[in-house]
């Protein structure tokens, strides 16, 4: 399985996935930028804990999208988006 560590638009619609393997949302949008530093927004899942969504910075009073620091992104696959949630 090939991975990258770049979101682009192609990856809107993918998991978003912690290192335990929960899902805490998916790719809602991707503004991609020139410099490769795009801005990676997330529809956040309202089942994923609230400890995991604390420590990404996420607000859990229904945002519609929430803001993925590029830098946390670890690797993107096929069919989804790993983090790191620390």
């Amino acid at each position: 399985m090939s991975q990258e560590q770049t979101v682009t638009l192609s990856d809107m619609g993918k998991a978003v996935v912690v290192g335990d393997d929960e899902v805490v949302g998916e790719i809602a949008e991707v503004d991609e930028r020139d410099n490769g530093a795009n801005r990676i927004y997330v529809e956040a899942d309202p089942d994923a804990s609230g400890s995991v969504l604390s420590r990404l910075g996420w607000d859990e009073t229904g945002s519609d999208h929430q803001r993925l620091d590029p830098e946390r992104v670890e690797a993107v696959y096929e069919n989804q988006v790993r983090i790191s949630s620390m």
